[in-house]
């Protein structure tokens, strides 16, 4: 679901159900989500999830649609625009906030290497401030890591180790695939410095403890 064009204003008739909708007219609600339930859910299919988290984000797309109508203003914006954003920062969390995936470690030397960046195969598997014996141990020291950046860097590599492609990347976050690209190099040379920065700490509290 891809409406950059965000100039101009929106169509009369969903005009018409956004002020019903306000005014309390539930049959209204239905008929707009009825109106753009089908392109929403596509394009959580789009970006990889199931029918059945499609269906669920799809939902809770028009639960957050529902709630902040208020903040949109139809005579600025086309409504097309306003939905398609809501629908990817629903997608964001997502990622967020579901479970780890298997092969983010893979994906994420898999990257490294691509990018040709330099950043050493060990960061976030060898020799860390934590536990490194168990894979699990690596995966929650890397997402810990990712959970460390800034928020563009974080959602481009969150989207990366789940598998994503740069050209998916650039539809869901609305950059250019060169912009992905830079992301995700200073992503990763970031992600170099905390694991170092860590490393450090650690080397120092266990000198400071012998």
């Amino acid at each position: 679901m891809d409406d950059r064009g965000n100039q101009g204003e929106t169509d009369p008739v969903i005009t018409s159900l956004i002020r019903r909708i306000e005014a309390g007219d539930l049959a209204a609600a239905g008929s707009l989500i009825q109106r753009f339930q089908d392109r929403v859910f596509r394009s959580f299919l789009k970006r990889g999830c199931s029918h059945h988290d499609a269906r669920d984000l799809a939902q809770e797309t028009f639960l957050g649609v529902i709630k902040t109508l208020h903040t949109f203003d139809p005579h600025r914006s086309r409504f097309e625009f306003w939905l398609s954003g809501i629908s990817r920062n629903t997608f964001l969390q997502w990622v967020r906030t579901t479970s780890r995936q298997a092969g983010h470690l893979e994906k994420f030397s898999e990257l490294q290497k691509a990018q040709g960046s330099g950043v050493d195969e060990s960061v976030g598997v060898d020799d860390g401030p934590f536990d490194l014996d168990e894979e699990e141990s690596r995966s929650t020291q890397l997402e810990t890591y990712i959970t460390m950046l800034g928020k563009k860097l974080r959602e481009a590599m969150e989207l990366a180790v789940r598998g994503m492609a740069s050209d998916e990347i650039a539809e869901v976050l609305g950059i250019s695939r060169a912009g992905v690209r830079a992301r995700l190099r200073a992503a990763t040379r970031k992600i170099r410095k905390i694991y170092e920065r860590e490393k450090r700490r650690c080397d120092r509290d266990t000198e400071f403890r012998s």
